[in-house]
């Protein structure tokens, strides 16, 4: 989609210093530009690691400046940033265009089509918060035509403009508005202000503040973004049934994982003990192996996938050979012939002592939610519960109501992984931030934080240390 320039142009441009702010944008123009494939899937991957962090940041109640700070380095370093040198300016904006249609066709036929529309006003809010220009520039660029308040209007309804800043502003006064800072918007697209009082209906239409002419566009923006979503499905299969290669990114696209590897440390110092596997599994298993270790407890068993699920995680946290057989034969109720033929066999291939002897690391977060099931217990919890089951599993563990509907909420959306990073926080308040991709991720960063609180209560007299300095 990009055409490479020639160098005169290149030295052309390259002599003009000047910094363009970027225009926001309604995305009402495809791109018609040719580009690789390496480009058309590079663009379309740092859009979504924009929109994942803009979800985290939400889920982890980043507001304000510093929203704006940590969003401000993602757009600078996927995107593009809201001051661009004229040289790059035309790339800048074509890769922010192209991304945005490339996840169109990714989400637009997904259980997680809402989530998307949700970042993307989110997004849109971001940058109009961040740019100069604001929702002036917003409302020029996206065609809204939403006159501003007549002279012969506000003196009508001056006194009422007043009542309602008055109730707004907290009782301050203000006289003689100024009548360029109010639009007249129809009513039903300020509804959400009105239920706030922050605007003066009269007559059908609305009298909408410049400080609240954000929500009306975003409204406009959702609205508008869902019908593009809906006429991108129904042009989905022509558009990419013609390459396998864009058919298969785009489809898999919105299940792709985009952070970094976790690799547990296979070479611990410190073996963990079988006997506080109990104990462990309460204070520091994620959920996903605290359900495996209860039920096979309970029941003495579990099928293959459930056995490699909770044996490889066993392995990462220190759990030796010699005491995974030990745990196996105990807890499997089973012996001689059976055992070595069901566990014993399966056991030792894990630590890559049979068969190809291959060492086998433990499962991530990604390769849970994609395993089958068939009536099984393995897999990730967030994924496999119903809202109401995961409530109750959460309100067993102790989670506050707000708690818990901050994971529902992340669950719902198809954030799995962030709904088990609020668990985590719940259970581990004051804990330093990170990203979870892996349950021995969890089990590591949960063992820390506990040996950590354990330090500090036995040096909690000593006014000199912090809990900020013991959590770091």
């Amino acid at each position: 989609m990009f055409v490479n320039k020639s160098r005169a142009e290149k030295q052309g441009l390259a002599t003009n210093k000047k910094i363009k702010s970027y225009p926001l944008t309604f995305y009402k123009n495809p791109p018609t530009q040719t580009i690789s494939l390496e480009q058309f899937e590079t663009f379309a991957t740092d859009r979504l690691r924009v929109l994942k962090e803009l979800s985290r940041c939400k889920s982890r109640q980043i507001r304000g400046t510093n929203l704006h700070n940590r969003m401000k380095q993602f757009l600078t370093k996927y995107i593009c940033p809201n001051k661009i040198p004229a040289e790059e300016f035309n790339e800048s904006i074509q890769r922010d265009i192209i991304g945005h249609f490339v996840l169109r066709l990714a989400y637009c036929s997904t259980e997680n089509r809402e989530w998307f529309i949700n970042q993307e006003k989110a997004l849109l809010k971001l940058r109009a918060e961040m740019n100069e220009g604001g929702v002036s520039n917003i409302l020029s660029n996206f065609g809204l035509d939403y006159p501003v308040l007549s002279e012969e209007e506000h003196g009508d309804i001056l006194e009422q403009l007043e009542d309602v800043w008055r109730a707004r502003s907290n009782g301050r006064y203000e006289r003689n508005h100024d009548r360029t800072k109010y639009r007249v918007v129809p009513f039903e697209m300020a509804i959400d202000l009105l239920s706030f009082r922050k605007v003066y209906l009269r007559g059908g239409n609305a009298y909408v503040h410049e400080k609240d002419l954000l929500s009306i566009v975003l409204k406009e923006f959702r609205i508008y973004l869902s019908k593009c979503l809906d006429v991108a499905h129904q042009m989905k299969g022509n558009t990419i049934a013609n390459d396998e290669r864009i058919e298969n990114f785009v489809n898999k696209l919105p299940n792709q994982y985009l952070g970094t590897d976790y690799i547990p440390n296979q070479n611990k110092e410190n073996t963990v003990d079988i006997n506080s596997l109990d104990e462990l599994s309460a204070t520091s298993f994620p959920l996903c192996m605290e359900r495996l270790h209860i039920h096979l407890r309970r029941t003495h068993h579990l099928k293959h996938h459930g056995r490699l699920q909770y044996g490889l995680f066993l392995k990462g946290i220190g759990l030796t050979l010699e005491d995974a057989l030990d745990f196996w034969r105990r807890e499997a109720d089973i012996a001689g012939k059976n055992f070595d033929k069901d566990y014993s066999y399966g056991v030792k291939h894990n630590y890559g002592k049979v068969g190809k002897r291959t060492s086998y690391t433990p499962y991530s977060c990604k390769k849970l939610m994609s395993l089958p099931r068939n009536g099984e217990v393995h897999g990730c919890p967030y994924k496999i519960y119903n809202s109401d089951l995961l409530r109750q599993t959460l309100d067993n563990k102790g989670l506050s109501k707000s708690e818990i509907r901050n994971v529902i909420q992340l669950k719902e959306a198809g954030e799995e992984m962030e709904a088990c990073k609020c668990t985590f926080d719940a259970i581990h308040p004051g804990a330093p931030n990170f990203s979870i991709i892996h349950p021995n991720q969890y089990y590591d960063k949960s063992v820390k934080y506990k040996k950590a609180e354990k330090e500090f209560v036995g040096v909690k007299q000593n006014p000199e240390v912090h809990s900020e300095v013991v959590y770091k």
